[in-house]
């Protein structure tokens, strides 16, 4: 924009190129002049050719320059599909989406989850996990009827025990016990 002449009036007006003593203020021909080349330069970048019998130029040319450089939002993103699989990627990466964005349905690597059909056996650490759990040395041990192992529910460790609600009644040999 070329720039505007000095004002002649410092007095604080819409319109500052009058003489302010007769108190008549115009734009004058400078801004007239910058306002027809911007609005020109304007329909020029939208391809259009000024026909002084048509009052919504600047509208049209606004709408054209907006289509061709802007993502409308009812077109849905679709510019970027239409511009190819370079300028997808490029606004994946300028949104920091990385590889995720590109898939139709995510698995347990992508998100950092177990897979469910590997029953746990992809548990990077399983020992840390039972730690996690408390389970205790237990979860490691095998089921058996020996010293060292998980008793079972025939184990005589457990059914050779007394029993809380027999009060008693199955102690084998009750007077030994109560001397004792």
């Amino acid at each position: 924009m070329p720039p505007l002449s000095a004002a002649q009036s410092t007095t604080p007006r819409w319109f500052s190129e009058g003489d302010g003593a007769k108190g008549i203020s115009w734009p004058g021909q400078d801004w007239f002049n910058i306002v027809q080349a911007e609005l020109l330069a304007i329909l020029n970048v939208a391809g259009l050719r000024p026909d002084k019998s048509k009052l919504n130029q600047l509208a049209l040319a606004i709408k054209v320059i907006v289509g061709n450089e802007a993502l409308l939002k009812n077109n849905c993103l679709s510019e970027i599909a239409q511009a190819g699989a370079a300028a997808q990627k490029k606004a994946r990466d300028a949104l920091g989406l990385g590889a995720l964005a590109t898939k139709d349905s995510l698995g347990p690597v992508d998100v950092n989850a177990l897979a469910k059909n590997q029953n746990l056996k992809d548990v990077p650490s399983k020992t840390e996990a039972r730690k996690a759990l408390e389970l205790g040395n237990s979860a490691t041990r095998n089921v058996g009827t020996t010293s060292g192992t998980v008793a079972a529910g025939d184990d005589g460790r457990i059914i050779g025990a007394m029993q809380k609600n027999q009060h008693g009644e199955d102690i084998p040999d009750k007077a030994r016990f109560i001397n004792n």
